[in-house]
């Protein structure tokens, strides 16, 4: 909760909505407004030929991006070459399903799915993956497209895996037994259950939007899905590390200067229900909204910055019944949303900066800070004051290292302050079905990433990542008492005022080391079908609880999204 004051703008923002009236009805748009699938190994290309393309404007700090006339078109994408038969075009260049008649309408259908069979070699487990899905996705004309998919699993994970869900439970209203058993939270993917009589688990998924565009310079979806701010691998900002979630977005671009307004419905499956005179689990999980306000400006062609305002405000209302969002936080003007002081409201408000610098062709520099709350006496005095409450990241990345075609590195540092994005509530910190929605650690904590992706034709690649992190867990004191050591976000924030020397890390010191290693070979672009071999050498926990993990496997897939295994 940034404690700035702010004022109402009700004309301005009258003025804003006739001036995006005005501009959606006096242009038109070029493409139908399908987003780029937003996959880490995929957007690193998609940079590249953004920058190399000469274009003055090529906005890609709020993903997904919009397949727009500037967008992104892949180079590997062709069209199968004369004489390829049925089979052959359906595996290595097309849609499964396609219909259509040019740019007027058009509908596309393709499976998705993610098999896979590995060993855990730390405690001889076998892990299996199981994942069926689709995707729909088509047009009606140059103004309106829409995109539907979905994923059912069944997987047996490695130890560090089942960890994270069994400690991440839904809540349940027995008093004697406060969460779910066999109930609980798989990292992106929502509620997992038991799979039979375990290991394993079942759980699914979807995502769906549509989108349209009245012209070239406005878009406007209804969906549910997950977002993402910044330019590096993990956003101290906003990212897709959580389930996805309902939103409304609406996104200008004008020139050099691009605005995008979010507004999130969110859930916390692990809060107690309310309700008048019981509890009740019919009404659903309990619910809250996020109002997210990004401006991007490319300053020039290599150097472009952004600010970002977001507010968490409940859903919810003494009775236990969904109530709608505040008015005070629809208004889409950056910087224009009243606080808490001046409307009674117990939101959440953190700020926030981007921005990426192309300091050498295919060289660039990115950094991020985000401010939830500041004490400037505390800060300058660098007492460690508790209410001091901030992120930041700074990353280097090349698309074209020593001048070698395809091959990427990627060097990043984040740091998050102890309790930064929680706040005095549960239901308005910054959260979404019991993980964080900007970095996947939460909060207290140092983190160190290095990675590699090398590709040597069309279909070979080799990828490699190494983390490391250090973050401090709550404590016993005096054997009895949990401290709130600040990495927590769902625990309440109320430290004294007066509390001082909290540094980064500060409580049990728990630390990781992550090493990834992918072999793989792309068959088809247009789905990111792949088939790919991963060994996973990994240790995590505290001095007195570590977890080894030695996993090796192989997956046949289909990968339009990330999924976070490495945190």
């Amino acid at each position: 909760m940034a404690r700035f004051y702010m004022n109402e703008s009700i004309r301005a923002n009258g003025v804003f909505a006739l001036f995006l009236l005005f501009i959606g009805s006096s242009l038109y748009a070029q493409r139908a407004p399908l987003n780029v699938p937003f996959y880490h190994q995929s957007n690193m290309y998609m940079e590249r030929e953004l920058s190399n393309r000469g274009d003055t404007v090529w906005h890609t700090a709020v993903k997904p991006t919009l397949q727009s006339r500037r967008s992104y078109v892949p180079s590997d994408s062709e069209d199968a070459p004369e004489g390829t038969n049925f089979i052959q075009r359906k595996l290595w260049y097309e849609h499964l399903f396609h219909i259509g008649n040019g740019d007027e309408w058009s509908i596309q259908v393709d499976p998705l799915f993610d098999f896979g069979v590995g060993n855990e070699r730390v405690g001889s487990r076998n892990t299996w993956l199981n994942t069926r899905g689709a995707q729909l996705q088509g047009n009606i004309g140059s103004k309106i497209a829409f995109y539907s998919s979905f994923y059912e699993n069944q997987a047996v994970m490695p130890g560090y895996i089942d960890r994270f869900v069994n400690n991440n439970r839904m809540y349940h209203l027995n008093d004697t037994l406060p969460f779910m058993p066999g109930v609980g939270a798989m990292p992106g993917q929502g509620m997992a259950r038991v799979f039979k009589d375990g290991p394993g688990w079942d759980y699914a998924n979807a995502t769906a939007y549509v989108s349209y565009s009245p012209s070239e310079y406005l878009n406007f979806q209804l969906g549910q899905d997950r977002h993402f701010i910044g330019h590096g691998y993990r956003s101290m900002l906003l990212s897709d590390v959580a389930y996805p979630s309902p939103y409304v977005r609406m996104q200008a671009n004008l020139g050099r200067v691009q605005y995008t307004y979010l507004l999130m419905q969110h859930m916390d499956p692990g809060a107690e229900p309310i309700g008048l005179p019981q509890p009740r689990w019919d009404r659903g999980f309990r619910k809250k909204y996020t109002s997210v306000g990004y401006l991007n400006w490319q300053v020039t062609n290599r150097f472009q910055i952004g600010a970002m305002q977001s507010v968490v405000f409940p859903g919810d209302n003494p009775a236990g019944g969904s109530i709608p969002p505040a008015m005070q936080y629809l208004n889409p003007l950056l910087f224009m949303q009243p606080t808490q002081y001046g409307s009674g409201s117990e939101g959440n408000l953190l700020l926030g900066m981007n921005t990426q610098w192309e300091f050498k062709k295919d060289y660039f520099l990115y950094a991020q800070f985000l401010l939830d709350e500041l004490n400037v006496q505390g800060f300058l005095s660098q007492s460690g004051n508790a209410n001091n409450k901030y992120a930041a990241q700074i990353g280097v990345k090349s698309l074209n290292v020593l001048g070698i075609e395809n091959l990427f590195m990627q060097a990043e540092y984040n740091v998050s302050r102890p309790y930064t994005y929680s706040h005095r509530d549960r239901m308005t910190s910054y959260t979404h079905y019991l993980q964080p929605l900007a970095h996947p650690l939460g909060a207290n904590f140092h983190e160190f990433l290095l990675m590699m992706d090398y590709r040597f034709s069309r279909n070979y690649y080799i990828r490699a990542k190494f983390i490391v992190h250090k973050q401090g867990l709550d404590v016993f004191e005096n054997d009895s008492t949990l401290v709130n050591v600040g990495s927590n976000l769902f625990a309440d924030y109320r430290p004294d005022v007066n509390r001082t020397g909290l540094n980064i890390g500060w409580g049990e010191a728990s630390t990781m080391m992550h090493a990834e290693l992918s072999l793989g070979y792309l068959m088809n672009p247009k789905t990111n079908m792949k088939v790919e071999l991963t060994y996973i050498h990994r240790n995590q926990g505290t001095a007195s609880d570590r977890l080894s993990t030695r996993w090796l496997m192989v997956g046949f897939r289909t990968a339009l999204r990330n999924l976070y295994y490495d945190f």
